[in-house]
């Protein structure tokens, strides 16, 4: 076995190839980040007698085009932590030397010394990946749908206020079309009431009986604005209404890919039979946690990739608790976002509202307490993965009743005579 340490960058890659038992560095090269760049480590790797099955690599990123070909290739490949690099590197480099090579060379040398510390990036299924991938993309694009909105709100303070009185959102397309038609308050103002009733029947706006009040907020004064300021602000407000309008489409676009990518997976039962969890997140947790039953050998690793469970630090009196940062962020958004869908009133689970009810009495704000859901439902959905079976709060309510039931253990102290 080899191991192979390799400092990734945009153009070249710097790599460092060990023996495992003797730690004996037997190559250092700098490849190109092409396809002739790869063929080269391949070529090298059979040179030195050994299969890509038998390599060990170690990187600092866990995906990327480089870490997919050595994949496909049957490298096993661990991302190690850039955090993990520096202290491993601080060991011999005192002084704090850092180059592209060093680094390669620490990399390769972290598996030689601490193999069992680490672990190879799983291997999820390709279905399982996609499902990830796609959900990642959707949130990004909903993301910046925020962040249009978040500006649209704030460019029609600035100049036409009235207007974010008008409507439950500016994601609506009947808030587009409005703006586009009264982009400020005097164009509005002029309109009269048949005006607006005959531009909501065109939209096929069906609230009719708003639009009166509709009228009457438009033809409330305001605080006057001057003209080159409305000129400024509502070209800045037509071109966030296109981008809100283009962006919306791809959303739905990657929501109904996301439906039928989750229909073909045969863990599809298992997220779907989580309370008010729908297509969008059952899809999320299960393309974040994947289909690889070995990567986890119990839920605590589940919850310290998740980023749910905290870090605790002690030295001796001294132990403090804190929150872990060090984690894969998009699985923590998506399970706390589970969390929060959770309690719906209706639609969620009783138990996950008493929950958050009994953290928020212990003095925790709303944030850390649904991270603390979190962290329970990721130790529940953990053994129903495991064991391929769907959520039932039936079965979950009676296990919670047979645990509070269970007495508890006492330690019994025997005379010493007895003990020895």
């Amino acid at each position: 076995m080899i191991s192979i340490g390799i400092d990734w960058a945009d153009d070249k890659h710097d790599i460092c190839i060990r023996d495992m038992e003797e730690r004996r560095i037997l190559a250092i090269v700098t490849i190109r980040h092409d396809a002739a760049g790869v063929a080269e480590l391949d070529e090298l790797v059979a040179t030195l007698g050994y299969q890509p099955g038998e390599c060990l690599v170690a990187i600092e990123r866990p995906d990327g085009l480089l870490v997919g070909y050595l994949l496909q290739q049957g490298y096993q490949v661990y991302a190690i932590h850039p955090q993990v690099v520096e202290r491993y590197r601080d060991r011999h480099h005192a002084a704090g030397n850092k180059t592209d090579p060093i680094d390669a060379a620490t990399l390769a040398d972290i598996l030689c010394i601490d193999l069992e510390y680490h672990r190879p990036i799983p291997a999820d299924s390709p279905l399982a990946q996609e499902i990830k991938l796609v959900s990642r993309h959707r949130q990004r694009l909903v993301v910046e749908r925020t962040s249009l909105k978040n500006q649209l709100t704030a460019c029609l303070k600035a100049y036409y206020p009235v207007a974010l009185q008008l409507f439950t959102d500016l994601d609506l397309a009947i808030a587009w079309a409005f703006l586009r038609a009264y982009p400020n308050a005097q164009l509005a103002l002029q309109a009269s009431l048949a005006d607006l009733q005959s531009f909501f029947a065109e939209q096929g706006y069906s609230c009719k009986r708003k639009i009166p009040a509709i009228f009457k907020l438009l033809q409330a004064p305001s605080i006057p604005v001057s003209t080159w300021q409305v000129r400024v602000y509502q070209r800045q407000m037509l071109a966030l209404v296109d981008l809100l309008a283009a962006l919306q489409p791809q959303i739905l676009a990657y929501e109904r890919e996301l439906s039928n990518l989750l229909d073909k997976h045969e863990d599809a039962f298992i997220f779907r039979s989580l309370p008010n969890a729908g297509v969008i997140t059952a899809a999320w947790l299960l393309g974040e946690i994947g289909d690889c039953r070995d990567k986890f050998q119990n839920s605590t690793g589940l919850q310290a990739l998740a980023g749910t469970c905290p870090v605790t630090r002690q030295s001796s009196k001294l132990r403090f608790v804190k929150f872990r940062t060090a984690c894969c962020k998009p699985f923590r958004n998506g399970v706390q976002q589970f969390a929060r869908l959770s309690t719906h009133p209706t639609r969620g689970a009783a138990w996950a509202t008493g929950y958050i009810r009994g953290q928020l009495d212990r003095g925790h704000n709303l944030n850390r307490a649904r991270r603390a859901l979190a962290n329970r439902w990721l130790s529940i959905i953990f053994r129903l993965w495991k064991d391929r079976i769907a959520y039932d709060e039936n079965v979950h309510l009676r296990n919670r009743a047979l645990k509070s039931c269970l007495p508890a253990v006492v330690p019994i102290s025997l005379p010493i005579s007895q003990e020895a």
